[in-house]
């Protein structure tokens, strides 16, 4: 899954730079703009590091809502939370955080480029951001008195401040609806992860 998805995400890098008529800004008036705003829901599959220590690697389904404001013609400003689960349903950071899923979340704010036209957009970003895990990890002890192993369970929570970065590329063939993908990440030195989203985005698009 890691390799399928860094695929994705090369492929959405690229097309930052292969799709010219898609996000031609043709259609953007310099002189009486207005600025932009939406709100992106997505849902995906994303992959994440479980210890800072050790290779352990987790894959789950992925959740992110973001809001999104064009100060200018080609300036983007994100304010995103993102969850990566082991199960269910996730939209917003911690609603499972009761629950006994392994789960890493962020909270994030991002500034970037965006290429804005007629019948889409793609922009890429980075900022700045808190990450907050929680998982389990298992320990196996041989126990001479019964000839078994015995396997106990630790559970983490840790938190780390970490740099994100987002791709969006979205067709927008309405004013005030689009639907996209997003390809997101977190570098951190404790639980770096990525993965990408189908998103639908709600809001005054231009």
């Amino acid at each position: 899954m890691k390799t399928r998805i860094f695929a994705i995400l090369l492929i959405l890098t690229t097309s930052l730079f292969a799709l010219p008529s898609f996000a031609q800004d043709q259609d953007v008036k310099p002189t009486n703009y207005q600025g932009s705003w939406w709100m992106n829901v997505g849902l995906g599959l994303g992959h994440w590091k479980t210890s800072a220590t050790d290779s352990n690697r987790d894959s789950g389904l992925a959740g992110g809502l973001s809001i999104n404001y064009m100060p200018s013609q080609h300036t983007l400003v994100t304010l995103r939370g993102t969850t990566i689960a082991d199960f269910g349903f996730v939209f917003i950071p911690f609603v499972y955080w009761a629950s006994g899923s392994d789960q890493v979340s962020d909270v994030s704010a991002l500034f970037g480029l965006i290429q804005k036209g007629r019948w889409g957009y793609v922009s890429a970003s980075a900022g700045l951001g808190y990450v907050h895990a929680k998982y389990k990890s298992r320990t196996s002890i041989f126990n001479p008195f019964t000839g078994q192993e015995v396997t106990s369970r630790t559970k983490h929570r840790t938190g780390t401040i970490g740099i994100p970065g987002e791709i969006q590329v979205f067709f927008t063939p309405f004013k005030f609806a689009g639907i996209g993908l997003i390809g997101f990440g977190n570098y951190n030195n404790k639980h770096s992860f990525g993965g990408v989203m189908l998103a639908l985005q709600f809001g005054k698009l231009r």
